[in-house]
């Protein structure tokens, strides 16, 4: 019997959706007399179909994403002399939008803090240097997606003055300043006391004074987070490679997208473009060869490149999308951060799981 077009479309859908293979379907008469009831609801199947969440759907809607973002730090975030934003979180703005849209579709709002964010309701995330903690991530209105950046409090030293470790800084003058100061100064001193090293701290104000100090010679290092002191080195320095960050933290930062509680199909969008990066990278998949190895024959590659299901919300290109509008993870980092003329900010624990770091990713399949 000849099925109509919307018997067809339905099918293949239904199909598509569960991932079963038409060809070893068609024996299945129960199976096909449902999918043939389900063609006489139509519209009402595709669009439930279709339907992504109140979030996601308004994302789709307007056409582009909403993303907040700074607008001053170097390396992390901001924004150049011709209106356009460059940097670390800027880009996994624009992988997220490419996993939705299948090209970078990003507005970038300024956000530089918490209360803009649930001030206005038209900012669907925050790719800001906030560190996911317990009173942030419970009892609220926001939720952090996936660890994009495994940030911790270290230090900052001229390269010339030979510190290796943080004993080194034993005695020696550091610059802390009162934003930082009281976060960080009690597991500080501690460290120091309870290793028996001498802690020299000059205060400051804000953080800015702290990495002028610093510059101009007045201190020995500066202690702030990993991503912060990156964008003072690229703020300040001439040469990266004069400085160097200490490997090690004494405050563990991790830093991830900033959400709101119940958006959970636009949670799961940002989830698995994270992911996705991070996958690309451990594939060996970048912007130069997405395109060829979309002939690869190895089964990981192959079931990286598959579409999604419909409902998922994401382009049907998405990872290879989100590829060719950024790069893999590592690119973003080494392109914002990792560069010489960047920061020159070792990957750290940033490194694959299989290079000794802690980026590991969910399989796509």
């Amino acid at each position: 019997m000849l099925e109509s077009g919307l018997v067809m479309s339905v099918k293949h859908t239904v199909f598509r959706h569960l991932n079963i293979d038409e060809r070893a379907a068609m024996s299945l008469t129960p199976f096909m007399s449902i999918i043939r009831a389900l063609a006489v609801l139509g519209p009402c199947v595709i669009a439930t179909a279709a339907h992504a969440g109140p979030r996601l759907d308004a994302i789709k809607a307007r056409g582009h994403l909403n993303c907040g973002v700074a607008i001053a730090e170097p390396g992390m975030s901001e924004v150049q002399d011709d209106g356009t934003f460059q940097g670390f979180e800027p880009d996994i703005c624009r992988a997220i939008a490419a996993g939705i849209f299948g090209a970078p579709n990003v507005v970038f709002a300024p956000t530089e803090t918490l209360a803009l964010f649930l001030e206005n309701d038209e900012i669907d995330l925050v790719i800001r240097g906030l560190t996911q903690s317990f009173r942030r991530d419970v009892g609220g209105n926001v939720h952090f997606g996936p660890v994009l950046l495994y940030n911790g409090q270290t230090f900052l030293v001229r390269a010339d003055l030979h510190v290796e470790n943080f004993a080194d800084l034993s005695g020696k003058t550091i610059c802390v300043s009162s934003d930082v100061y009281a976060d960080f100064f009690p597991p500080l001193q501690h460290y120091f006391e309870s290793n028996g090293l001498t802690f020299h701290g000059i205060g400051t104000q804000t953080r800015a004074e702290s990495e002028a100090r610093f510059f101009d010679g007045q201190c020995d290092a500066v202690t702030a987070d990993y991503a912060e002191l990156a964008s003072a080195v690229i703020r300040h320095a001439e040469d990266a490679t004069a400085y160097r960050i200490l490997p090690g933290h004494i405050e563990e930062e991790p830093l991830a997208p900033l959400l709101r509680k119940g958006d959970d199909e636009f949670d799961a969008v940002v989830d698995w473009a994270v992911h996705a990066l991070v996958n690309a990278e451990a594939l060996g998949i970048s912007a130069a060869n997405v395109d060829a190895l979309r002939a690869s024959t190895d089964p990981a590659i192959l079931s990286f490149f598959q579409e999604p299901p419909i409902a998922s919300g994401l382009a049907p290109d998405w990872t290879s999308a989100i590829v060719k509008a950024t790069g893999n993870y590592g690119e973003i980092f080494d392109r914002h951060l990792g560069a010489a003329d960047a920061a020159h900010l070792p990957r750290g624990p940033n490194r694959l799981w299989t290079e000794g770091g802690l980026l590991y990713a969910p399989p796509i399949r």
